[in-house]
């Protein structure tokens, strides 16, 4: 056992007991006697010296707390059985010892030494009277020093520096979920523990753990002098923690609480997120969008991928709004799966939602103005919260193209009623049933490699104030229809009595776009409308060339 050199100088004293015996300097036959003088104690130890009236009688000595032996009825008894249990031939002693020393003793107990002869021919049989001499361990004496510690939380880990005031004294640092802390310390509970009691419990647990794992000193682990760093691995997430940490003496597989307890709080924080090691490009760059492609070596990590303009970001702002779009993802889940709402987890939602993402994906960014420089951010979520968690922000992955030099121009050139129609050009009379047939002409395109139109019932949305600009219309709109360029006519359903407008544009070989052209016109169910023969004139010119249809 490890001997405690630290506080031996105050614990160490003198002690004193003698038995007379009548000396046999020679050796001869006679009524074996002892001298037993113990020399000192410790908190956990006792020394002692021992002389045989016979330097050729064998001998033992055993040390046996008070209540230990107050069980028998005799001391005898108590020898008779002990001896029964020893290996005797590793206690038996001849001639004078001086110095014996007895370790793993508690403090502050009463003890006995019995010394006696045996006749090692017989089982060890005690062949004599036997001796004995009381003396009592030390008491353990406080010590005064206090803790600075120094805590830093990552995820569920958690890194302490500790320094104590006093760093010859070795200390004993224990976590323990706040929780389980006020289990074990109320008045009213089943432990009722005080802080000391807790730090040996914990010692005790960990020093068995430490054995079985096979550590042969366990106590050099556990104990630790001067200042020292502290890690805790994967504690609960999100969990109240309480620290204690004081001086202590070791004593076997358990300690002596040596100064007063310093204690400390903090809380853990979520899991460790996985690293999402993303990369991005961008592909098919026109004056108004990209292709954003996603590289994601980690195809577990949930995220939710968006573009923003660098003097505009606000990375605060857009994870208050990813999380609230969560939010609202797990409420729709909740009414899906209302018949089994424990199905409902946090990762089911990022699963099933068309906004997070996991994996390599690409993506269309439209609504981009020409020439302008676009960033990019990546917003890893959490799984067992549903929040953010991690952001990765990529700088210029895009700068939008400049405009073509082309500008068409687009004008209605016929208006006809869909009732009379009746299907008979375009061959669906219910898609034109009650409907106004729009006809309009493109101009203006020379040099495009494609020309697109549409026709839309609004020039803004519900929230802007100001009408659309030509970025605004290419994003808002997706029924784009071709127009061919040898007859550049096409073919729209309205509504009588509203206001609409056509919009075309341009582009090059390489899909860049030029500006866009507007026309806005009314469909009056009231004014004079063309003919349906003059309509098959227009279609009959488009189908020449290629197949001419509705654009509905």
């Amino acid at each position: 056992m490890k001997k405690i050199n630290w506080l031996l100088s105050l614990l160490m004293v003198a002690a004193v007991a003698m038995v007379g015996c009548e000396e046999n300097n020679s050796g001869t036959p006679g009524k074996l006697d002892f001298e037993l003088t113990v020399d000192y104690t410790t908190t956990d130890s006792v020394s002692f010296t021992v002389t045989p009236n016979s330097k050729s009688a064998d001998y033992a000595v055993f040390c046996t707390d008070v209540a230990t032996l107050s069980k028998y009825e005799t001391e005898a008894d108590y020898v008779t059985a002990t001896i029964a249990e020893k290996n005797m031939a590793d206690e038996v002693m001849r001639g004078a010892q001086t110095g014996v020393i007895i370790e793993g003793l508690e403090f502050n107990k009463g003890y006995q030494l019995l010394v006696f002869g045996v006749d090692a021919a017989n089982n060890y049989a005690l062949n004599s009277e036997i001796k004995k001499v009381a003396f009592r361990t030390q008491a353990m004496q406080n010590v005064i020093c206090t803790f600075d510690v120094q805590t830093t939380v990552t995820d569920n880990n958690v890194t302490f520096v500790v320094e104590p005031t006093e760093r010859e004294y070795g200390w004993y640092f224990t976590v323990l979920p706040q929780a389980r802390y006020v289990e074990y310390t109320d008045a009213f509970g089943e432990f009722k523990m005080s802080k000391e009691d807790i730090l040996v419990n914990n010692y005790k647990e960990e020093y068995a753990a430490l054995v079985e794992a096979g550590v042969e000193n366990p106590s050099e682990e556990l104990v630790k002098v001067s200042n020292q760093r502290v890690q805790y691995q994967g504690l609960d997430p999100k969990t109240q923690y309480v620290y204690l940490v004081s001086v202590v003496v070791p004593m076997s597989d358990s300690i002596y609480v040596a100064s007063e307890v310093s204690e400390g709080r903090f809380l853990t924080g979520d899991l460790p997120v996985a690293d999402g090691d993303f990369s991005m490009h961008a592909s098919s760059i026109t004056a108004y969008g990209f292709t954003l492609n996603i590289d994601a070596t980690n195809d577990e990590v949930y995220y939710f991928p968006t573009i923003a303009y660098p003097a505009s970001y606000n990375e605060a702002d857009l994870i208050s709004q990813i999380n609230s779009i969560f939010n609202e993802q797990y409420q729709l889940a909740l009414i899906k799966y209302k018949d089994n709402p424990s199905v409902v987890t946090y990762e089911l939602v990022l699963e099933e939602s068309f906004y997070f993402s996991k994996g390599d994906c690409s993506f269309r960014v439209n609504n981009i103005s020409p020439n302008t420089e676009v960033m990019a951010a990546i917003f890893t979520m959490r799984p067992s919260t549903g929040k953010v968690a991690k952001v990765y922000t990529f700088e210029n992955v895009a700068t939008t193209k400049s405009i073509i030099d082309i500008a068409p121009s687009i004008e209605v050139v016929g208006i006809y009623d869909g009732n009379e129609e009746a299907g008979e050009i375009f061959g669906d009379a219910y898609a034109t049933q009650d409907k106004a047939i729009i006809v309009a002409k493109t101009s203006n395109y020379e040099g495009a490699s494609y020309v697109y139109s549409v026709l839309g019932e609004r020039d803004r949305t519900d929230t802007m104030t100001q009408a659309f600009t030509d970025t605004n219309i290419l994003w808002y709109y997706d029924n784009w229809v071709e127009v061919n360029l040898e007859a550049p006519y096409t073919f729209h359903v309205a509504q009588w009595d509203t206001t609409n407008f056509m919009f075309v544009y341009a582009t090059d070989a390489e899909g860049i776009q030029g500006a866009v052209g507007r026309h806005t016109f009314n469909v009056s169910s009231l004014e004079e409308h063309g003919t349906i023969a003059e309509l098959k004139e227009y279609y009959d010119m488009v189908a020449a060339v290629t197949p001419a249809a509705l654009s509905l």
